[in-house]
């Protein structure tokens, strides 16, 4: 597994974490206040969960919904 894939993990993750109130730039904020990655990263992988229909109208989808459920799986020790 790759950088790429692991972060894609990360932003599934806390994507299927935001608050109602929340939206994509307060996640992209917080990860970049955490040191997980840059601005311009968080933005280049939502683009690209975008364009693989992982996120539909700013939210997960369904498949992005079971993503981020194997993320969380993933990360669990």
């Amino acid at each position: 597994m790759n950088d790429e894939e692991i972060n894609i993990m990360v932003l599934l993750l806390a994507i299927s974490k935001m608050e109602n109130n929340e939206t994509l730039k307060d996640v992209m904020f917080q990860l970049e206040n955490a040191g997980a990655f840059s601005l311009k990263e968080s933005k280049k992988l939502i683009k690209e969960l975008k364009n693989n229909k992982l996120i539909i109208d700013d939210k997960l989808s369904f498949s992005g919904i079971q993503k981020a459920k194997e993320a969380e799986k993933f990360f669990k020790i």
